[in-house]
């Protein structure tokens, strides 16, 4: 007999400062589904159907997908709904409800329970929420353009990590690639130069009909992966890849080829749904043969709500062997957010100036990987801005960067490129422990440390 697991969340729409990550000294306010939803364009009532997983001979198998898929023709339609998306890759079906959604869903279950569909498996139900938003703390605080004369445009940020022994050996992110989860990249921007990827970039609205211009932005410019309303991505993008130029900001990997895969608006926050469009693009870019071993994703958005198919998605995404970075949330002492909280996803902590964990970095539940500086770290804005901001949602990236090297010093060294457990494995053995936990190699506050860019590669 058949497992119909219904696991229907509720729309959970709450202050932000009970589901999200949130300002020192401020009272935010979470936009409600509908208000994400306008913003991003994605209908507001859709139902997320998902099957299980089961270990296979290369990891993992969905269990029957397309059996699945073929049910949900026949019984969707005639109780008044219909298949809005099918990632059949990932065993995930977005469904539009009628009016009366209750009683679809109950119509459905009963359906689907009395429906003979190949093996023994468990559906999964979940109504469509906001789920996460974008790690920063605060607004950004401008700075003027650093112009240097010494040939040393390197922030303490850089040196905390050990970064410029690897510039001086060449080491600059070549043949690596980052896809940025995010607001969208200003790809205009001349710390950028010659460096997106559009290929690797997607800006995943579902329904240009839904999309609110009354903001007086351009349509095109709500809907391009490479134009940032926000700002969010393309500092994100700048902690990654700015360019080393003797003047302004120097990121990690200065010749890293970057995706931008556009998932939030202007509102900072963004649903299930939307997430799920942007990791199945990404899926099928890591199904390219010249992708293989080379792909990293950096996630610096979170929340405290546990969501089956994002697991089953960021799964799907580890067996093809990308590299999952994701920040760990600025929630203080409170449980690693997710999707960093996923056993197959790197979560990054945030480290202070004088080398100690950032006090409202996200820790507790044992999955904190390693920390990286986030706290009034300097980087790039739209429109070749400059400036200072704080959140783990910038350390995330440096270990994206760094991963990058990693990636690139296989390939300069004619190596095989390694599975991504095996770099995850050597992120934590570059970790260097914070003064007050030196004593441990790994502990729950800090994970195992500080990454050491020149330790991962064997420089020193």
């Amino acid at each position: 007999m058949k497992l119909v697991n219904l696991l229907i969340l509720a729309m959970l729409v709450t202050a932000s400062c009970g589901l999200f990550d949130h300002n020192d000294n401020v009272d935010p306010v979470t936009p409600t589904l509908e208000e994400v939803c306008d913003d991003i364009g994605i209908p507001a009532n859709l139902i997320i159907i998902s099957t299980d997983v089961v270990p296979g001979p290369t990891g993992f198998d969905l269990i029957g997908p397309s059996d699945l898929f073929k049910a949900l023709e026949d019984y969707v339609p005639q109780y008044g709904g219909y298949i809005f998306r099918s990632y059949l890759s990932l065993g995930v079906f977005l469904i539009a409800p009628p009016e009366n959604h209750e009683a679809f869903l109950d119509s459905l279950q009963i359906a689907l329970n009395n429906h003979s569909i190949t093996g023994e498996q468990n559906i999964h139900f979940e109504n469509d929420r906001v789920i996460a938003e974008l790690l920063s703390i605060g607004e950004p605080t401008p700075i003027a353009l650093r112009k240097t004369t010494d040939d040393n445009e390197y922030n303490w940020e850089d040196e905390q990590i050990d970064l410029i022994s690897a510039h001086e050996a060449g080491y600059d992110g070549t043949g690596a690639k980052v896809i940025i989860v995010d607001t969208g990249i200003d790809i205009t921007h001349p710390e950028l130069e010659g460096l997106y990827d559009p290929t690797l970039s997607e800006a995943l609205l579902f329904d240009s009909n839904l999309v609110d211009t009354t903001s007086g932005y351009e349509f095109e410019e709500i809907v391009s992966p490479s134009y940032d309303i926000h700002g969010h991505g393309t500092f994100v993008a700048g902690m990654v890849a700015a360019a080393l130029n003797e003047q302004g900001a120097v990121g990690i990997a200065p010749n890293v080829r970057i995706g931008s895969v556009k998932i939030f608006g202007t509102s900072g926050s963004t649903t299930t749904s939307a997430i799920l469009n942007g990791f199945f693009f990404i899926l099928n870019q890591a199904d390219e043969p010249e992708n293989e071993g080379k792909l990293i994703v950096n996630m610096s958005f979170g929340g405290v709500l546990f969501s089956h198919t994002m697991n089953i998605a960021l799964e799907r995404l580890y067996q093809e062997g990308v590299v999952l970075v994701a920040a760990s949330g600025n929630l203080y002492s409170l449980p690693v957010s997710y999707p960093a909280s996923f056993s197959n996803t790197l979560a990054v902590g945030a480290t202070n100036e004088d080398g100690e964990k950032a006090h409202f970095t996200s820790y507790r539940g044992n999955n904190l990987n390693i920390l990286a500086p986030g706290e009034d770290v300097y980087s790039i804005l739209p429109g070749d801005g400059y400036a200072e901001w704080t959140g783990t949602s910038f350390s995330s990236p440096i270990v994206a960067g760094a991963i990058a090297l990693y990636i690139q010093k296989r390939i300069d060294d004619g190596l095989n490129l390694v599975p991504n457990h095996v770099i995850y494995t050597k992120i934590y053995e570059s970790g260097l422990q914070p003064e007050e936990y030196s004593e441990y190699d790994w502990n729950y506050h800090t994970g195992w440390g500080i990454i050491q860019v020149s330790r991962l590669l064997g420089l020193n």
